[in-house]
């Protein structure tokens, strides 16, 4: 799954009182339309420009992309009818189903998509890592312009020239920040989703039916209505007529009274992470990243993050965390004695460096973790707060930090989609001296069957694990909160929940 920061994650529930609570509209006039509550407010509905985790997940209900990846972790056709692959796998052509139309009435053809891409390729774009394998999204031309190679075959049908596998390349065209849209002439963007943006502030989304939608007979609801709490959830969850509360941490959920509610715990898909620069001293020497990290591993408090678990490998447990998916107790230490001994400069100066970190994932006891292990081995650790993580990214990507920490989120279980940010190629965040990922992740990739694909990435994460490449902090545990009076929901709900919305509806004379 790709590498994505999230302050939607991790944002804190603020405690002030529920007096100061307040929403934007009335929301509950709307008859018929089923109201969340989510943690953070939403960001503008544009693909190539949202990044917190809430925006990216509301983007598929409002537009639509060409391919999805489902609960089974399958590729799935969405916008796109079918697609064809060359004999030197050097192109994707896709045909696109002739029944689909914006919200304005008006056709989904294969130039909309010619222009998305291209939109989406931009200067301007946030996103254009999603689509690395599409050939020329990051070459610019003289013009200063980027040229993606995309080409119009018939009114359905386009071909994408590439430059990675083909399997590679449709697992990130089903990125929410792929999906297809139309500018209209005041600006807005619409899209061919089952619903659209009707009222959007700093505190609420309403969407309606786009009643255009291609398969408007799974639509079980009139609209949804998002809200941003900055309040205390249980109290709000109580005052309120409201359907439920959408990717929350557990830690949120721990002390709620569910009379009203049913509780659909996630499985462990966020990873906190400390990434080194493993080219810059003293994390290119290996004795010193094991060291490190088995003193940060061996002293994890559950108290350090509340409805987190210890993390061993990058992928979460029960995800392929490890070879076996046991977590051992502890780790070996590495005397302090024998780290210095094997490097010498580490006790002939003073090493200094700096961990940047977004505000909204601050944690001082685990910052202050790292800054005692460090100190163990004469390195002194400095924390960095940034409040804008759009002004820390381009650090991550020219490669000039110490140390960061981030979140890495996980969707399916296409591994590979996260740790190809561990390769010495591309956009390797942790800047990585060796190329023995990028081998690894070769073979994963040319894999034809799933199950072997994920086998190498479990081998390609003890990799990580056993070189410390970077350092896992804990597991996060997310829930939803969803009334007992909505039908329609499936066992699957914890995938992707927003995606299970269109077909959530409340039952009539329901008591709770």
């Amino acid at each position: 799954m790709k590498l994505i920061t999230l302050k939607s994650w991790l944002i804190s529930l603020s405690a002030i009182a529920i007096s100061s609570f307040s929403f934007a509209g009335d929301f509950r006039s709307k008859k018929d339309y089923l109201s969340f509550f989510i943690p953070v407010q939403l960001n503008k509905l544009d693909p190539i420009t949202t990044i917190n985790a809430h925006t990216k997940a509301t983007l598929a209900l409002v537009y639509e992309q060409l391919i999805i990846v489902n609960a089974s972790q399958e590729l799935q056709p969405a916008l796109a009818k079918s697609w064809y692959i060359d004999s030197e796998n050097k192109s994707v052509s896709i045909t696109i189903n002739p029944n689909h139309r914006f919200s304005d009435n008006t056709e989904v053809t294969a130039l909309d998509v010619i222009n998305s891409f291209k939109r989406l390729c931009s200067r301007h774009s946030k996103a254009l890592g999603e689509v690395r394998g599409l050939k020329g999204c990051h070459t610019k031309s003289k013009s200063g312009k980027t040229e993606p190679e995309i080409t119009q075959l018939s009114r359905y049908k386009v071909k994408f020239n590439i430059n990675c596998s083909p399997t590679t390349f449709l697992y990130q065209l089903s990125s929410p920040s792929t999906v297809i849209v139309k500018e209209a002439n005041d600006g807005r963007l619409i899209g061919s989703g089952a619903y659209l943006v009707e009222r959007k502030n700093q505190k609420e989304i309403i969407l309606g039916r786009n009643p255009f939608y291609y398969d408007s007979d799974k639509i079980k609801n009139r609209g949804l209505i998002f809200i941003s709490t900055d309040g205390r959830l249980s109290s709000i969850l109580e005052k309120n007529n409201i359907d439920g509360a959408l990717m929350y941490r557990q830690e949120s959920l721990a002390n709620l009274n569910y009379k009203k509610f049913k509780l659909i715990k996630s499985n462990p898909n966020i990873t906190e992470i400390l990434v080194l620069n493993n080219q810059k001293f003293p994390f290119n020497q290996l004795v010193f990243r094991k060291a490190l990290a088995s003193e940060i591993y061996n002293n994890f408090d559950p108290g350090d993050a509340v409805g987190s678990h210890q993390a061993y490998g990058v992928i979460p447990y029960g995800m392929g965390g490890s070879m076996s998916n046991i977590k051992p107790d502890k780790l070996d230490l590495i005397s302090p004695s024998n780290v210095i001994e094997k490097i010498p400069n580490l006790a002939t100066k003073k090493t200094v460096v700096t961990v940047h970190v977004l505000e909204d994932i601050k944690n001082s006891r685990i910052s202050t973790k790292i800054i005692e292990a460090g100190n163990k081995y004469n390195l002194h650790i400095k924390f960095k707060y940034h409040r804008d993580y759009i002004t820390l990214l381009k650090h991550y990507h020219d490669h000039s930090l110490d140390a960061f920490i981030d979140l890495y989120v996980f969707k399916n279980r296409d591994a590979y989609r996260i740790l190809e940010y561990f390769s010495k190629s591309g956009e390797n965040h942790a800047n990585i001296n060796d190329n023995q990922i990028d081998k690894m992740l070769n073979e994963a990739v040319a894999m034809p069957s799933s199950h072997g694909k994920f086998q190498l990435c479990r081998q390609i994460n003890a990799y990580l694990q056993d070189n410390a490449i970077v350092i896992p902090l804990f597991y996060m545990d997310h829930g939803n909160l969803l009334n007992k009076c909505l039908t329609g929901i499936s066992d699957d709900f914890f995938f992707d929940p927003f995606y299970q919305l269109p077909h959530l509806s409340k039952s009539d004379n329901c008591e709770t």
